[in-house]
């Protein structure tokens, strides 16, 4: 997923072509995330997740493999791979936080999410370090890692890539096959048909207008990291800093580092305040975070933004999913989640088919994206301000543990 994105952008040089890829993708997922909800309400989550990973082994190895066969791997097929590693993400992560939900005392929300995030997110740095490895190989003109080895690197081609990706799927699929799990509380999943299940989410939130403005403001940080770090951050690299893959791969690690301080330290900074100010002050800095970048050519600056932003995003969403698991039960957590991806999504989409205008790809003009990407995050804090009281509740504000 890191590297299919420079692929396309700075290989083949059709970057209005993989933003228009990409946003047909996230506009088709649409649909899947919402039926997606209702298997992670309906089915074991241990099953969906080693049908997801034995699918994406088979998947990645056959594209793989045509890609040895002919030479290199047809573009069509590298749409699909992406495509499909798109898809799975859409089921992974509500499952993975289901799954969390389920097994974990109330008490533990907040740690079993600083966790999840910690060990997320220093795999994506270990991919970004390899990632910036053989994407260009260490020895390329102006890479990062230029004279630094003790040895060469030779750059790997997109095919070597994929069937790396699905070996890594099949060891992902035979640990998840030892899990041994108790759930907490054993609440009924819902059976029925398909549309009664959709349903049940709506009235869910219906009852609960202030908890749907923030499921779905809150996840204002996560619509511009997703546009940003898939498709604007090859433009900003190639057409702002005027650089290569490496600092592409080091803003990625940069990015994971702040991640991984979030996930260790995030709860501690807000030990004093709630999950809704804390959620509100991430947004606040993330916006002020895209519009520095907007305004800077430094390759420093940019990898300080690049951990900022990771800092940020995933704080928020610790301190997100942890107030959405005390506030919906664990059999109805994925139709709820869903509906909030839905309206991510959609506004994914918009974003996409916007930055993939002529004007945006041209030059360093990508760095207008970056500005109205912190005008809508500054601007999505507002209906949680609007909610405010009520989400808190007229106790006495929850402080976090």
């Amino acid at each position: 997923m890191i590297a299919i994105p420079w692929y396309y952008i700075n290989v083949l040089n059709k970057a209005s072509t993989y933003g228009m890829l990409f946003a047909g993708i996230t506009i088709a997922t649409l649909f899947w995330s919402l039926y997606a909800g209702t298997l992670v309400d309906r089915f074991p989550r241990k099953n969906i997740f080693l049908s997801i990973t034995g699918s994406g082994a088979l998947l990645t190895g056959i594209i793989a493999l045509v890609g040895f066969q002919l030479g290199q791997v047809p573009e069509i097929l590298i749409a699909f791979a992406f495509a499909a590693n798109i898809f799975v993400f859409n089921i992974h992560y509500p499952t993975l936080y289901a799954f969390g939900q389920e097994v974990t005392e109330k008490n533990n929300y907040g740690r079993m999410n600083s966790m999840i995030e910690v060990q997320g997110q220093a795999t994506t740095m270990l991919a970004g370090a390899i990632g910036t490895v053989i994407l260009v190989g260490s020895e390329a003109p102006g890479s990062l890692l230029q004279g630094v080895l003790p040895f060469e690197i030779p750059k790997w081609e997109l095919k070597h890539i994929l069937l790396l990706d699905s070996v890594t799927y099949m060891i992902a699929a035979l640990l998840i096959l030892k899990i041994r799990h108790t759930p907490i509380e054993h609440l009924e999943r819902e059976g029925g048909k398909l549309i009664e299940r959709f349903r049940s989410g709506f009235s869910f939130l219906k009852k609960n207008v202030p908890l749907l403005a923030f499921g779905i403001a809150s996840y204002a940080i996560f619509v511009v990291i997703i546009v940003e770090g898939f498709f604007m951050i090859s433009l900003y690299v190639e057409g702002h800093l005027e650089r290569d893959a490496s600092v592409y791969a080091l803003g990625e690690v940069a990015y994971s580092v702040g991640a991984i301080s979030s996930g260790l330290f995030i709860r501690w900074v807000f030990r004093r305040t709630n999950y809704i100010k804390g959620v509100m002050v991430l947004m606040l800095i993330t916006a002020i975070g895209f519009f520095i970048a907007a305004g800077t050519q430094a390759v420093w600056i940019f990898a300080l933004y690049s951990i900022l932003i990771g800092v940020t995003n995933s704080g928020a969403r610790i301190l997100r999913i942890t107030y959405m698991f005390e506030n919906v039960p664990n059999n109805m957590i994925g139709r709820v989640g869903s509906i909030f991806n839905s309206v991510n999504i959609l506004e994914r989409s918009l974003f996409l088919l916007l930055f993939s205008m002529p004007f945006f790809v041209q030059g360093n003009n990508i760095i207008w994206a970056f500005a109205i990407c912190g005008g809508f995050v500054a601007i999505s804090i507002l209906p949680i301000g609007i909610f405010y009281r009520k989400l808190v509740g007229n106790k006495k504000e929850e402080i976090l543990e």
